[in-house]
């Protein structure tokens, strides 16, 4: 997909070369597109460094949601980038009366603040009930509890069934808990 994705811009530029060199209207045979070329070439080249720089960094970076209304505090939500916000109607099956809604932040973490924001988001969540935050990257999952933060390896089973058996423990619906390891059985 990548290099499908470079060819087609590749041959973007090269057509608005040519069309350049056409409408400049230069008598010099053509010798201009080498230029052009060059020039193309090189903002290509930058243009996929760029773009697999962005890549790695947002596999480093958490993305996980966080309900609104499990905070008591919610400053943190002004330290994460919300990338979508969705409202759900409370229901029976959400097991939270004490709320009319679910207000679902999708956000982004930056690697070097995760554990961090993890603290912070542990130390706002209603002790009144039961909730919990996830977040997670490509190599590890933080699980977020009012009481403790799991750091998860994605691949670890054990791991997640620790967590897992916590959130049970504090009586959070198993169905809400239903974290998957990136582990091949």
């Amino acid at each position: 997909m990548k290099k499908l994705f470079s060819t087609k811009i590749l041959i973007n530029i090269i057509m608005i070369l040519i069309v350049l060199e056409f409408l400049t209207g230069s008598k010099n045979n053509g010798e201009n597109i080498f230029g052009y070329l060059g020039i193309a070439f090189t903002v290509l080249t930058l243009f996929i460094y760029m773009k697999e720089k962005n890549d790695a960094k947002l596999m480093k970076d958490y993305r996980g949601v966080i309900i609104e209304e499990s905070l008591i505090n919610k400053d943190v939500l002004k330290k994460v980038q919300i990338l979508e916000t969705k409202i759900e109607v409370a229901t029976e099956k959400h097991k939270t009366p004490w709320v009319k809604q679910w207000t679902l932040h999708t956000v982004l973490i930056p690697e070097n603040q995760a554990k961090e924001i993890a603290e912070e988001i542990s130390a706002s969540l209603d002790k009144k009930h039961n909730w919990y935050v996830d977040y997670k990257n490509t190599t590890h999952h933080y699980i977020i509890f009012n009481d403790k933060v799991f750091y998860i390896d994605r691949k670890n089973k054990e791991e997640y069934d620790l967590a897992k058996q916590h959130g049970i423990s504090l009586g959070i619906p198993e169905y809400q808990i239903d974290f998957k390891p990136d582990v091949k059985e």
